[in-house]
């Protein structure tokens, strides 16, 4: 199976077992081509939960030819949460989580202004879990999606 296919099935595996309040990792858009014109990699489509808690972004996938499918999602508030994961969730108790279902930490942690930033991977899913540095406490959760996988070393967002 091409990795495409792996992400896509990693996706709905994503989606039955997380809630991002009624939004869903590689949903396809529901522009038609003419409506999707007026969106720009500036300023692309967004789909977002009704308390604005999750927000995502449209981008082709997997690549400029592929479909527009929401790749990017950002969890900053709410209960909610991806393969039982949530925000205030200690970051080496998720990461063994990340571990146990085939996700691999792929660069050493990034520490920037009082943040720390764990991304795992697993075909082309990157979820990244951002902490504050002196407690491990997830306050963020990115779900992205690879788009140049030979290039890309991580967060997309």
């Amino acid at each position: 199976m091409k990795t495409v296919e792996k992400t896509l099935e990693e996706a709905k595996k994503i989606n039955s077992n997380s809630d991002f309040g009624g939004v869903e990792y590689l949903q396809l858009s529901e522009l038609t081509e003419e409506e999707a014109r007026y969106y720009s990699n500036d300023q692309p489509e967004m789909a977002c939960s009704t308390d604005m808690h999750v927000e995502g972004y449209f981008f082709h996938y997997p690549d400029k030819g592929g479909e527009r499918r929401l790749t990017q999602i950002k969890v900053s508030g709410g209960n909610y949460n991806i393969f039982n994961i949530r925000l205030g969730d200690n970051a080496d108790e998720a990461a063994q989580i990340l571990k146990d279902i085939g996700y691999k930490e792929t660069d050493p942690m990034v520490y920037t202004k009082g943040t720390t930033i764990r991304n795992f991977k697993k075909y082309d899913v990157i979820i990244s879990l951002y902490t504050e540095a002196e407690n491990y406490s997830i306050n963020t959760i990115y779900i992205s999606t690879d788009t140049h996988p030979k290039i890309s070393r991580g967060r997309v967002l």
